[in-house]
């Protein structure tokens, strides 16, 4: 069904799906970039799949999967752009693409090494009790390189590391922000 074939409701929930898909698919980069593996398995059913890269399983053992990468990285950002998102009533489907930038120890021990992947990410998601969450996820990597980094990650500016869940900024603040405007 086209938008200029429902009415007024049904428009409406559906550009209220597309921004709750969107936040949910930018809530799972941010999840995982700061290591909050509760986060990044609450935003997908139970029962989902997921094929992304080397991993093919479910939803539990993505998660130990992605906490067994992240754990050697001193620093790790997702940047999702191109949201589409195709809305038909409790069911949707989203692609969105990534840039990941990854800064790790060498395998030798013997540095440290920038990793930067290219990719998309197509989602198929439910509607349940008013939440949307991914039900299966296929991840493609279009391009991937690694270069050795040019500074220590320990070299960097004191103060503008990123922490880790549950001590990140954002996350602290956010809490904050709610616990401030509950009233």
């Amino acid at each position: 069904m086209t938008s200029d074939e429902l009415d007024g409701a049904g428009r409406l929930d559906r550009v209220e799906a597309k921004l709750a898909i969107t936040d949910r698919l930018y809530e799972i980069a941010y999840a995982n970039d700061r290591q909050d593996f509760a986060a990044v398995q609450a935003s997908y059913w139970p029962e989902a799949r997921i094929e992304h890269g080397s991993f093919n399983g479910d939803v539990a053992a993505f998660v130990t999967f992605a906490a067994g990468v992240l754990a050697g990285c001193h620093f790790a950002a997702h940047h999702l752009s191109n949201v589409l998102v195709e809305v038909a009533g409790d069911h949707a489907l989203a692609q969105s693409y990534f840039v990941a930038h990854q800064r790790r120890a060498t395998a030798d021990g013997g540095g440290e090494e920038d990793v930067f992947i290219e990719g998309r990410y197509v989602d198929r998601l439910k509607r349940r009790g008013g939440a949307w969450k991914i039900i299966r996820r296929r991840g493609f990597f279009d391009h991937r390189s690694v270069l050795p980094a040019q500074t220590p990650y320990s070299a960097w500016p004191a103060g503008v590391h990123s922490r880790m869940h549950p001590h990140d900024d954002y996350g602290e603040l956010l809490a904050a922000f709610r616990a401030e405007t509950a009233a």
